[in-house]
């Protein structure tokens, strides 16, 4: 039987863990781990299988490198997924190992980032000179490796189903790293010479550094929609007057009122 084990966990490089240890057969690891096994026989063993069971099949097997005395023996196996793992043994007389202990494999896997545009909240009506800041919250368990603005151009007029191509992109600065970030991008429209009645589709990407293939996360899309200056003026105005004639209703619902209580305070007094 198996006396004792030592374990060496070597986290995938991308996560920039340093490697653990463990005396436990029982692990929880980040997906990929490579689990670097030592194995103790409580007596010599002629051969030693290392079997890592991922459903109801007989497990995967490879053989474990014996030392010379056949006491010891050492392999490795990869966690990719939730199972059990185990050690087979053949002793000098071909007899195997009954009912072997299985251990069980935990192999978290790494979740997708998540990103949230906190402002602007919605869509707007802009000018081609327009600069906003995008403001974001991103998230990954075991922290962002970068994030990215994108952005489609639809002309005046156009179908936006029927426009194609890839999307422009602008890395962004980020300046802070960790689990969760708060940060801000710059939307400079003025250089992609925009013409009124255009829109500009824009959304945010979070990717984090898994390997091979990076997990990546989209925002919300939003939509800047192009006025022509003078429009945009003339809309301004309108909308001022409108704010400018509500405050004065205001003005004049709180005149009334505050008169009408005066006017009650009067007819009391005068009891």
């Amino acid at each position: 039987s198996v006396s004792a084990l030592a374990l060496r966990l070597v986290h995938p490089a991308y996560l920039q863990l340093p490697d653990a240890t463990s005396t436990v057969g029982d692990v929880q690891v980040p997906a990929g781990t490579r689990i670097e096994v030592v194995a103790t026989f409580s007596r010599m063993v002629r051969q030693a299988e290392l079997i890592v069971h991922g459903g109801t099949g007989e497990g995967v097997r490879s053989a474990l490198t014996l030392e010379a005395d056949g006491r010891s023996g050492r392999g490795s196996f990869d966690a990719v997924a939730d199972g059990s793992w185990s050690i087979l043994l053949t002793a000098p007389d071909g007899l195997t190992t009954a009912d072997p202990p299985r251990w069980t494999l935990v192999a978290t896997a790494d979740r997708s980032p998540s990103i949230t545009v906190t402002f602007p909240p919605r869509d707007k009506d802009v000018t081609r000179f327009a600069r906003w800041p995008l403001r974001f919250t991103a998230r990954d368990d075991h922290g962002l490796a970068g994030v990215r603005l994108r952005w489609q151009i639809i002309p005046a007029g156009a179908d936006p189903e029927a426009v194609s191509g890839e999307a422009a992109s602008q890395e962004v600065a980020l300046s802070a790293t960790g689990p969760a970030i708060q940060g801000e991008v710059p939307f400079d429209l003025a250089p992609l010479n925009l013409e009124a009645g255009a829109r500009v589709v824009w959304w945010l990407e979070a990717r984090d550094a898994r390997s091979p293939e990076p997990g990546v996360a989209s925002s919300l899309r939003g939509t800047f929609t192009i006025l022509d200056p003078r429009e945009m003026r003339e809309r301004m105005a309108r909308e001022k007057a409108e704010l400018l004639n509500t405050l004065k209703t205001i003005r004049d619902r709180q005149n009334d009122a505050k008169a009408g209580v005066d006017g009650v305070r009067k007819s009391i007094d005068g009891r």
